[in-house]
């Protein structure tokens, strides 16, 4: 996905993302203030039987506004940045907090029918992370990244679940974030962009923090 007059492809939770009859507003800066641009959504679908949701938009992006690539594979081991709502007041378009945590492993759960490759990211497992942090309802469909060599973000997942190891075979009881892990259904994504490139396809995507999408995200 790129610019000049090629659609955008961005990604959401399945269990709970935003239908065609809703709109994204994507914001250039970290200022609300300052640049914006609202799209409606032409069309979109699920990956597989997993918890990644692909949406196109129903007109382009300018240039200015960010796009982030898929990884390979997932950083295990790797600094974390989580995002979702806060608990401030503050209009939805602004509602946007950032954590810490560290990619632990890798797995595969179900939840609620979904399936699908799970990047894992205990809480409370490692007191040098500062600002760790465990998903609360409305985080849902919100971006997992990493910083890569050069600085940029790569999104590693999607948010998806939150879960606990049995306190009966770990005291204390250990809880956990699931993210849908990206880079497991690279090939299926880069499809979807194909199909919706204009004039010809590349290999990034937009992941909205636009309030359309805060308004939908939640945790299962």
């Amino acid at each position: 996905m790129g610019y000049n007059g090629q659609r955008e492809v961005f990604l959401s939770a399945e269990h709970f993302h935003p239908g065609t009859s809703n709109t994204i507003t994507f914001y250039a800066t970290n200022n609300p203030s300052g640049g914006s641009i609202t799209r409606g959504i032409s069309s979109g679908q699920q990956i597989g039987n997993t918890d990644i949701w692909v949406g196109v938009l129903d007109a382009p992006i300018a240039p200015g506004y960010a796009f982030y690539d898929m990884p390979l594979t997932p950083s295990l081991g790797k600094n974390a940045y989580m995002a979702g709502r806060s608990t401030t007041n503050l209009p939805l378009s602004q509602d946007i907090a950032i954590g810490r945590n560290i990619l632990d492993s890798t797995s595969s759960y179900t939840v609620d029918g979904n399936t699908g490759s799970t990047i894992v990211a205990n809480y409370n497992f490692s007191s040098s992370v500062t600002h760790e942090s465990l998903f609360v309802g409305g985080d849902s469909g919100a971006p997992l990244f990493t910083v890569g060599s050069g600085s940029e973000l790569t999104l590693e997942g999607i948010n998806w679940f939150k879960g606990s190891i049995d306190a009966t075979l770990l005291t204390p009881e250990i809880e956990f974030n699931g993210f849908s892990d990206i880079s497991s259904e690279r090939a299926a994504i880069q499809t979807i962009i194909d199909a919706n490139a204009i004039p010809e396809p590349s290999s990034t995507f937009l992941l909205c923090l636009g309030s359309m999408m805060l308004i939908t995200k939640r945790r299962r």
